[in-house]
Parts: structure tokens; sequence; C-alpha cells
């Protein structure tokens, strides 16, 4: 899950100068989370499309890692059972996928149907070489010729029109991915989803098109309008809209506060980081996954005093609030969020070596979250970057959130400090 953390917190806390022993501490658990992290570091520019948009939204991540479709042949439709949990894979060729379900023919023109939220993913069959070349580009990580193939394949009038839209919002995911080493592609991205949005307004996507829309406003450095896009995406789906599944609805109303942060109106964020808590404690699932992704997400909702008190600048409360929520904390994200905190809170009161360890910690063990990890990097860099002993470590956590977490909130500030250094 995502917890985006706030630009403005990330650079407004003073610091005191860094001393020898905090710099070559921190060398180590650089070095340390640089082999303990490799592989998560390398997927951060795909699976990072929205921190909590990545969970809210997985059509992303599996989408990615699609097998690459074969001319011809049947869609294959993966649900998950509401009651076992289980994923089942459907053959059929799919003739609708809109915000009510997904309706598919199977063989001896049998029809079939499944509500859009319980759908996984679809493998699309029967898709123009166009479609294909994207696939096989994307798994290349060659993002520019991966959106170019799927936008060609969007644009062809002899496909099928849910495969036209399918492949519009694998466009838009490639050049989210892409927009990691090339920010310029964020603003592509929007233009894109808003798109989508016009000419498929009904699609099964609509919902997760709008999380990565909202992400990728975030990432291009519009922070209120992308708290706006979380929010409106949140209202429309509290009460239950056909699509709109109650985590993705939870875990909306999450990054519209983190966004909301970076505004000096805390009460927005709070009222977002309230509607997360209960959204997220209101779910109700037979899936283990889902109700894990909603108590984790409702634990760190709930540190929403500790987060406004963080952005007031008010140190010494945020230590201590973050310091209790994290005797409490019961998951993994909680524990991660709760001491990213603590961190920025120490750095904020001159307590770098203490911080150290905290933001180590989230650096390079925090599983739960890429933001959470470049926001840890982040600070590290604020803390050392004007200090003589650290002003080579500084450089090396700025360079691994250019290069590993380009798609987070962190890359911006961390691509201006590095220019200085």
């Amino acid at each position: 899950m995502s917890d985006s953390p706030s630009p403005r917190v990330q650079s407004s806390a003073p610091v005191a100068p860094a001393t020898t022993p905090l710099a070559s501490r921190w060398a180590a658990s650089l070095a340390a989370a640089t082999v303990l992290t490799p592989l998560l570091g390398a997927l951060t520019p795909i699976l990072a499309v929205t921190g909590a948009v990545a969970l809210a939204a997985p059509s992303l991540a599996s989408s990615l890692v699609t097998p690459v479709p074969q001319a011809g042949k049947a869609d294959r439709i993966f649900t998950k059972n509401k009651k076992t949990a289980k994923v089942e894979a459907n053959v059929g060729v799919v003739t609708a996928a809109d915000l009510k379900g997904i309706k598919f023919t199977e063989r001896g023109d049998k029809n079939q149907s499944a509500d859009a939220i319980e759908v996984v993913l679809i493998q699309w069959g029967d898709v123009p070489d166009d479609f294909t070349d994207g696939e096989t580009y994307a798994k290349r990580g060659e993002w520019e010729k991966a959106v170019s193939s799927f936008q060609a394949a969007a644009a062809d009038d002899d496909a099928r029109e849910v495969v036209r839209a399918a492949a519009r919002v694998r466009a838009i995911e490639s050049m989210i991915a892409w927009g990691a080493a090339d920010p310029a592609r964020f603003a592509d991205a929007i233009a894109e989803a808003t798109r989508f949005l016009s000419d498929h307004g009904e699609n099964w996507k609509v919902p997760a098109v709008r999380a990565i829309k909202a992400r990728a406003t975030w990432l291009s450095g519009d922070a209120a309008a992308a708290r706006d896009g979380y929010r409106s995406l949140f209202e429309t789906g509290k009460d239950g809209a056909d699509g709109y599944s109650p985590l993705m609805v939870a875990e909306a109303a999450m990054s519209g506060a983190r966004a909301a942060l970076v505004s000096p109106e805390t009460s927005t964020a709070r009222e977002l980081f309230d509607s997360a808590a209960s959204a997220f404690a209101a779910i109700d699932s037979n899936d283990p996954e889902v109700m894990a992704r909603a108590a984790a997400g409702a634990e760190v909702a709930r540190m929403a005093a500790a987060e406004s008190l963080l952005a007031k600048g008010d140190f010494a409360g945020a230590v201590r609030a973050f310091e209790s929520a994290l005797d409490e904390a019961k998951t993994s994200a909680g524990k991660g969020a709760a001491k990213l905190g603590l961190g920025r809170a120490l750095l904020g009161k001159g307590e770098n070596a203490e911080a150290e360890i905290q933001l180590g910690w989230v650096a390079g063990l925090d599983h739960t979250s890429a933001d959470r990890r470049a926001a840890a990097l982040l600070a590290l860099g604020e803390a050392l970057k004007d200090s003589a002993e650290g002003k080579g470590v500084a450089k090396s956590a700025l360079q691994r959130v250019k290069s590993e977490y380009g798609a987070t909130p962190s890359a911006a500030r961390a691509n201006e400090l590095l220019s200085g250094l």
C-alpha cells in the first residue's frame, strides 16, 4: 500500500549538521539496502504507479506481466471467487467489458458474465499485431516502443472495441513506467487517461484509469489536482458504485490525504485520512489478502494526527505521536509508516543519529511501499547534503531515488537536490 509522502514535509524540516558517525552509519545502511532490495527497486517504475493506486488497480501490476496474447485465440478471463477467494480461469470471447460486468461467450455460444470487481485479469486472444508487439516491448522495458505500439492498436478500427480500450490502458500504464526515467511522460499519461475516460466512459477500467491519472498528476508536480482527483474517485465509489471495489475506494482516499499534505491546509488531509480509515474498517471480504490490506490501510490512516503535527512543524509532538503509533503497529505497513514519520520528526528536532536508525529501516526493509522507501532515502539526502562528511552518502541516496524510484513523489525533489550537489 502506498502512503505517498508529502514533498513539503520532506523539504521543510530543519536538520542539525550531520556528524561523521552518522554519515558512516548511513553509508552502511545504504549498502545493506542495496543488497536487500534490488528486485523491489527494479520493479518500482512498474509497480509504483499509484503507491496505493498500484494496489488499488491490480490491472497495472498484473497486466505488465501478462503473457503475450496470440491472435486467433479466445480470451482468458481470470476472476476471483467471492466465497473462496480463489482465482478461476475462464475461456471465451469477451463481448462487453463495462462497469456493470464482463460478458463473454464460451464454446457452444454459452453466454457468461462476471462482476467487474471480480475480474483480476483478461488475457486477450484475438488482437492486432501492434498489441502483441506492445506487450513484447513492455516485457523488455522498452517503454517508448511499447507506448507507440499500444497507441497504434488502440487506433486500429479492425480490432474489437474492448481490445482497443485495453490497448489504450496499456499505453497509459507504459507511459507511467517510461516516466520513471523521463518525467515529461507523466503529462502524456494524463492526456492519454483523459482521452480514455472520454472515449470509454463506461469501461471496466475507468476506476483504475482515474486512479492512475491522479497519480500521474501528482508525479507531474500538481499535488492539489491529484488530491482532488483521488477525492473525486472516493466520492464516486464510496456508496458501492458498479465497478468500484471498496478497497480501491479506500486507498483513493488514503492517496488523496497524502497528496493533501503538500498543501498547508492540513484539515483536508485529516478529513481524507478519516474517510480512508472508516472505509478500510468497513471492508468485509472472504479474501485474506483484501482483509490484510484493509487492516494495514486502516492502521496507517489512523496516523492522521501525527501526520498533521509533522506537516505543521510540531516535531516534538510528532515524535510522541509516531512513537505511540509504532508501539501499537501490528502490520508491516503500519510499522513502516510510523518509522518514516518518526524519522522525519527526529530530523526536524535535530536528532539525526536516532533518525538514521528509523529511516534506515524503512529504506532497506519496508517491502510494503516504494513511496516510503524513496521518502526515507530523500530524507537522508536532505539531512546530509550540507555536511562535508555526509555529502557523498547524500548523493548516493538521492541517486538511488532517481534511478530506482523515478515514479514516486520523492523523485522530483531528489532530482532538484542532485542538481545542486
